[in-house]
């Protein structure tokens, strides 16, 4: 005879499903829609023909083999900083197995910063983003995290790169 684990009482202590990576499209969907919610002046592109949902997506992005690519997405804002306008391009990259299993890869560059703030930064993140794997996603918090250190960053872009601090907003 057949049970589930939620007939021995394990179901609201583990979700194996999202263990598993069988939720990563829904979860992924969910964060896109943290991201528009509660950061608006964000403006979110997919970088091929954004379908109706995730599952279209990723069916426009497979292989003829019917392997799945990872989402790409671009989000692209605004910062202000001394009466100037600077452009912030992030790029988001999902694997199919995130967040069960894998990171995202995130990358970015704001036009007010130097090619080495901007290199520096990226690395930063990177390193980072290995050394944290949720399962509950972490894309609202990266970008909320891009959006801090760059404007630090702006109001202090007359510092040496030597001198700069990053914000711990992400542990």
């Amino acid at each position: 005879m057949e049970r589930s684990f939620s007939q021995f009482g394990h179901a609201d202590h583990f979700n194996f499903d999202a263990a598993l990576g069988l939720n990563d499209m829904q979860a992924q969907l969910e964060e896109i829609r943290d991201i528009e919610s509660y950061l608006p002046h964000f403006k979110i592109s997919y970088l091929n023909p954004s379908p109706i949902d995730i599952c279209s997506l990723r069916e426009s992005l497979s292989d003829e083999n019917g392997n799945t690519n990872g989402l790409h997405l671009e989000l692209e804002s605004a910062l202000r900083c001394d009466d100037q306008d600077f452009e912030l391009v992030i790029h988001l990259e999902l694997p199919n197995q995130y967040p069960s299993l894998e990171t995202p890869h995130v990358s970015f560059i704001c036009s007010g910063l130097s090619e080495n703030v901007n290199t520096y930064l990226n690395k930063y993140l990177t390193k980072k983003l290995a050394r944290e794997l949720n399962p509950n996603g972490v894309l609202l918090e990266t970008v909320i995290w891009i959006q801090s250190q760059v404007s630090h960053e702006l109001q202090n872009r007359n510092k040496t790169l030597s001198t700069m601090n990053t914000i711990a907003i992400l542990r």
